[in-house]
């Protein structure tokens, strides 16, 4: 764009302060139109370029909101279906040799969610015995009901059952 003001400012002053022939017209007219071309195919180019851009930015924010889980609809939070998440763990050991020990243990976990709401079950059991005497025995179970007001505020209820045998504890 400056070479084209210079050119013109150029073209215009030696018009003004000499006699041109008809060559050196023709010359600078050449000149002049070549870069009117050149600034014609930079605007096309950067129009290009510019709707490369929107159609990137389009792209990127369709991306985001996946990501963001905006159009993906969770049943949990938008349909009011209940999702339900379970763990479970089973094991069992036995040794024998010098002393023989036995023990097995159960842990279980079953959660509930639809809109605000959770419910989650827990039930943890451990037993064990050694020489056929008994020396493990603990029973958990808890039941939380947990409603969200906001994103850090919710209510929530707990109860449950803890029975350990040789702990020492009554619960």
């Amino acid at each position: 764009m400056r070479k084209l003001v210079s050119l013109l400012l150029l073209s215009v002053s030696l018009l003004l302060s000499a006699d041109l022939t008809p060559e050196e017209i023709a010359a600078d007219k050449a000149l002049i139109k070549d870069e009117k071309a050149k600034l014609e195919t930079a605007k096309i180019q950067a129009a290009e370029a510019k709707a490369t851009i929107e159609a990137a930015q389009k792209r990127l924010a369709a991306a985001e909101k996946i990501i963001k889980k905006e159009e993906i609809a969770l049943p949990a939070k938008d349909g009011g279906e209940i999702v339900f998440t379970t763990h479970a763990e089973l094991g069992y050991v036995k040794t024998t040799g010098n002393t023989d020990t036995s023990s097995g243990s159960l842990d279980f976990m079953q959660k509930a969610e639809w809109g605000k709401n959770t419910v989650q079950l827990d039930i943890d059991y451990l037993y064990g015995e050694e020489d056929g005497v008994e020396n493990n025995n603990k029973l958990i179970v808890l039941l939380d009901y947990d409603y969200k007001f906001a994103k850090h505020i919710s209510f929530d209820y707990l109860t449950g059952y803890k029975d350990d045998k040789f702990s020492g504890f009554d619960y």
